[in-house]
């Protein structure tokens, strides 16, 4: 009931104070402390998102946790702050926001096509770390783009947007990577690409003439993601070798144990 109740609430400010709640509640300290640095800047924060003023962390944490929670009714505000977010680029920003700004880039580069990536400059700007060397007018390109890839421009939001949003919180939680440069692993980028696969699986091996082999006949640990609607060969396998390890896209042919790949009977039972 405390659940339903607190989804119900109108406001920016009770949204993100029962974020704070939940995350310290089921013991996530990344999520409440990014959520309460919206709570505790923005005291008294009104719903109206026209009188909204954020900086660079704040539109940041608004945006993680309102997509991170599946927050509906607060996308239109979440989606605002990134873009004014996104415009942020043609300023001149402190050092430390840096880190923020490349955060909401790299994911944008990962669903543009490459000649729009040229066109608006982000292939050039994703190859600086200094945002006073981003091509000038980026910000506004890229705002401009994200409004040329709303699907229903007459309707209220950006489906595309939302959807991109979304697809990019659940990747940073899901596929977390803590020493990659994205935040995620390779499924992340994949995740935020195409969404969610049509099916996944884990490829193990079941038939018996392998089983009794003296051979250890080790499959790596994988993930098989299957994405029928895209096409009828878009299949994608992860890979890591150690639990320590991140996953990694690979092959099919990966995923025959290493003992095997010199045994050509031993391969074709596998197969």
């Amino acid at each position: 009931m405390l659940l339903i109740a607190m989804r119900r609430t109108r406001t920016i400010l009770a949204s993100i104070a029962w974020s704070v709640l939940y995350w310290r509640l089921v013991g996530n300290p990344l999520h409440a402390q990014q959520a309460s640095l919206l709570a505790d800047a923005t005291p008294g924060l009104p719903a109206d998102s026209s009188g909204l003023e954020l900086d660079v962390f704040e539109a940041d944490a608004l945006i993680w946790a309102v997509f991170s929670d599946l927050e509906v009714m607060h996308y239109d505000t979440a989606t605002q702050s990134y873009l004014w977010l996104l415009s942020q680029v043609d300023h001149s920003r402190a050092p430390e926001e840096t880190p923020i700004l490349l955060k909401h880039l790299r994911p944008l580069a990962m669903i543009m096509p490459p000649p729009d990536q040229a066109k608006t400059g982000l292939d050039a700007a994703l190859k600086q770390d200094d945002p006073t060397r981003f091509p000038p007018g980026l910000g506004t390109r890229l705002v401009l783009w994200w409004q040329q890839q709303d699907p229903l421009p007459a309707t209220p939001g950006n489906q595309r947007l939302e959807e991109h949003l979304t697809r990019d919180a659940f990747a940073l939680h899901k596929y977390a990577q803590e020493n990659d440069i994205r935040g995620f692993d390779d499924r992340g980028e994949i995740y935020i690409r195409l969404g969610k696969p049509s099916r996944s699986k884990q490829v193990t091996i079941k038939k018996s003439a392998l089983l009794v082999s003296p051979h250890s006949s080790k499959v790596p640990e994988n993930e098989f993601w299957v994405y029928k609607h895209v096409g009828y060969d878009a299949h994608y396998v992860f890979l890591r070798k150690t639990p320590k390890q991140a996953f990694e896209l690979g092959y099919a042919t990966d995923l025959i144990p290493q003992d095997l790949r010199n045994g050509r009977r031993k391969t074709a039972l596998l197969l």
